[in-house]
């Protein structure tokens, strides 16, 4: 177990964990159910910094019930599979709103 006597830095652990990944020959799949439930800045800053360097190797899948808190229209310039995936939520609302 891991001891520190001042946590470090959230990045630091990311940044090592997302290296893991990375160095994985398979395909990693992370999946966030219920984000919509999810209130810290803390949390939505981490996934942020996860999908601005995380490796072609990983995917990340947010379900929702709302617009998660996350910077999209900045993340669409650096991840551009971001903006099928935000076309298709908008096509899906209007199919429900029909």
């Amino acid at each position: 177990m891991l001891s520190f006597s001042t946590p470090p830095p959230i990045e630091s652990l990311l940044t090592g964990l997302l290296n893991q990944i990375g160095a994985q020959s398979n395909r990693i799949v992370l999946v966030l159910d219920d984000y919509h439930l999810i209130i810290g800045p803390a949390i939505h800053d981490s996934i942020t910094f996860i999908l601005e360097h995380m490796s072609g190797n990983m995917q990340l899948v947010i379900v929702t019930r709302a617009d998660p808190p996350l910077p999209l229209s900045r993340l669409l310039r650096i991840i551009p599979k971001i903006q099928a995936l935000n076309l298709t939520i908008i096509s899906a609302r209007r199919r429900l709103a029909d």
